[in-house]
């Protein structure tokens, strides 16, 4: 993850549709990334298990997606009641 683009991201300076391919790459990527290096290098040796393999990213994906994490595009809709 690159600090500056975050920076940007945070601070609302991108474009609009660049906001957006950012923050679904950080979903579809950056946090399963993540996910897998915490299970495989804080949670896996603190409770004594070794796995010679790992995790896979597509298993890590599949559980930020049964969690509930999942990229959705919001768009704010305008209602005029007509008055």
């Amino acid at each position: 993850m690159k600090p500056e683009k975050l920076a940007q991201f945070t601070g609302k300076e991108m474009l609009p549709n660049e906001a957006e391919q950012y923050l679904k790459h950080l979903v579809d990527n950056e946090m399963p990334l993540a996910l897998k290096k915490y299970v495989e290098l804080q949670l896996f040796p603190q409770i004594h298990l070794r796995i010679t393999w790992g995790i896979s990213l597509s298993m890590a994906q599949w559980w930020l997606h049964h969690e509930g994490f999942q990229y959705t595009s919001h768009k704010k809709g305008l209602y005029f009641d007509g008055t």
